[in-house]
């Protein structure tokens, strides 16, 4: 497994927007199999970034809301979704 964290910023849609549809158009149906929320009562991503902003912008404190960690997986592993 190898994990990158990715610089912090200020705009949840553009993170949401990256994450389902990546960079390239049109999207490849194999770029996401699964996604997963959590203390968010919605599974889809734009609207739990729409969420995620508006808490966000509640704080004076908190310039940089979002945090972007990216597990990938090696060539040669495999793992079960269960793993995963």
């Amino acid at each position: 497994m190898l994990a990158q964290i990715e610089p912090t910023r200020n705009d949840f849609m553009a993170l949401a927007s990256y994450l389902v549809h990546g960079k390239e158009r049109p999207t490849s149906p194999d770029r996401v199999a699964w996604a997963f929320t959590h203390n968010i009562p919605t599974a889809d991503p734009e609207l739990a970034a729409d969420i995620m902003a508006a808490t966000a912008r509640q704080s004076r404190r908190c310039t940089q809301p979002t945090y972007h960690l990216s597990i990938n997986w090696h060539p040669d592993e495999r793992p079960s979704p269960e793993v995963m």
